[in-house]
C-alpha cells in the first residue's frame, strides 16, 4: 500500500518514547538532520514520479513534488545561511 500525500499525521506511530520515534531521532544523530531532510525529499520526489506515471494521479503527483521541493530547500537551507542566528529555522524563510 502505498502512502498517500495528505496531511494527516499519524501521531500514535510517532507517539514519544514510541520505537519509531526513537528510530527516526537515532537516524537524525547519525547522519544530521539535514541529510535526513534531503533523503526525504529524494522519496517525495519518488513518489511524485511514480505517482504521476504509473496512476496518472498529477494532483497527487503535485503534492509530493511541493513536499519535495520544501524539505529540500530546508535541508539546503543552512549552505546559503539562512540558519544561521536562527533558533527555528522554519520560522526563517
Amino acid at each position: 500500500m502505498m502512502a498517500q500525500a495528505t496531511d494527516s499525521i499519524s501521531q500514535a506511530f510517532f507517539s514519544e518514547n514510541s520505537p519509531a520515534m526513537f528510530e527516526l531521532e537515532g537516524m537524525v544523530d547519525r547522519v544530521g538532520i539535514r541529510n535526513v531532510l534531503y533523503a526525504l525529499a529524494r522519496i517525495c520526489d519518488g513518489k511524485a514520479e511514480h505517482t504521476a506515471s504509473m496512476w496518472q494521479d498529477t494532483s497527487t503527483a503535485q503534492v509530493w513534488n511541493r513536499w519535495a521541493w520544501r524539505l529540500e530547500g530546508l535541508a539546503e537551507g543552512s549552505t546559503i545561511g539562512r540558519w544561521q542566528n536562527c533558533i527555528d529555522p522554519l520560522a526563517c524563510d
